[in-house]
């Protein structure tokens, strides 16, 4: 676990207001994997957005330099404020309100993505091809499927398809620490070797079939090609991983609660997942389906953001984001 004077919840707070961290000694290497051995600590990336954002009064500084007056919502970050940086004044350009949510990280909505040279890949998977193969999960993405739009939609594919997320902390929990049994190993090595056989049949027909198209099919086709190559590496991925053993932790097996209970769980998981090394790369969607009532607020989360510069309404915002 986490020493107490590095909270894994202030940790991942401040991944998660934009912050490029520096390697940071007070996370143990403890659990044996390549962090472990590793000299210095990997690099990691944790990404968190809420579709609301957050109050900027309650947010930013007025101030410059590292003694800057600590805002509302920075306070739990307070005594690492020489540790992390904000970044402002950044703007995709991007129009819709919470419906836009899903450009967080891509900077191009989802229906314009295959017109873009990197496809509308999202800033996590684009780290993730960079470091993904070096863990068991080359990324995480978690966050509820309930919300405004419908979905979590904060980590998208270089080809544009939408990764769906890990919808809770129980089932985050099994995928980063409760191994298959035997029957299901077996299982997982036949799905394994059956979608192999597929890909190799798919890619020699269509290998064949690209010497006879226009130059605008040929460009489909390579699309296809790279959506191919995803689960290939993560067949291969799959293989190798398979009879690993997960890592131990001394955390019993979490229930789900609604979104709101179940948060600072996830924050502790995601900590956990990097601190075990099991992914270098996380992300985590925090919906519309954010009950204020579990906090003891009479008001909607939705309606609260829609303060209308009203100081109660702005109080009651700021004790949310603050949670979150």
């Amino acid at each position: 676990m986490l020493s107490k004077s590095w909270s894994r919840r202030a940790f991942l707070r401040a991944a998660g207001v934009g912050i490029a961290l520096p390697l940071l000694e007070s996370l143990p290497r403890a659990y044996g994997g390549e962090a472990g051995r590793a000299a210095a600590p990997p690099t990691r990336m944790v990404c968190v957005g809420n579709e609301f954002g957050m109050y900027p009064g309650a947010f930013w500084p007025t101030t410059v330099g590292t003694n800057y007056e600590i805002t509302p919502l920075l306070k739990p970050l307070a005594e690492h404020r020489r540790d992390f940086t904000l970044f402002g004044h950044l703007d995709h350009g991007q129009k819709g309100g919470h419906f836009a949510v899903h450009t967080f990280l891509t900077g191009v909505k989802s229906a314009e993505a295959k017109g873009m040279p990197e496809g509308g890949i999202s800033l996590d998977q684009r780290a993730a091809e960079f470091v993904g193969s070096r863990t068991r999960f080359p990324s995480l993405a978690v966050g509820s499927e309930d919300g405004l739009h419908g979905g979590c939609m904060m980590s998208w594919t270089r080809t544009g398809t939408r990764i769906p997320p890990v919808p809770g902390p129980r089932e985050l929990f099994r995928a980063l620490f409760i191994d298959d049994d035997s029957s299901k190993k077996q299982e997982v090595a036949s799905r394994i070797a059956r979608q192999g056989s597929i890909l190799d049949a798919v890619l020699g027909d269509a290998n064949s079939l690209k010497r006879k198209l226009s130059q605008a099919d040929s460009q489909k086709l390579d699309e296809y090609f790279a959506s191919v190559r995803d689960v290939e590496s993560k067949l291969e991925l799959d293989r190798h991983w398979q009879n690993i053993p997960k890592p131990r932790v001394d955390m019993k097996e979490p229930e789900n609660e609604g979104l709101t209970r179940d948060l600072p769980k996830i924050y502790d998981l995601l900590a956990l997942a990097l601190q075990t090394d099991s992914t270098r790369v996380s992300t985590l969607e925090i919906g519309g389906s954010f009950a204020a009532s579990d906090l003891g607020i009479k008001r909607g989360y939705h309606s609260l953001s829609h303060h209308g510069k009203v100081q109660e309404n702005i109080d009651l915002l700021t004790q949310i984001e603050l949670y979150q």
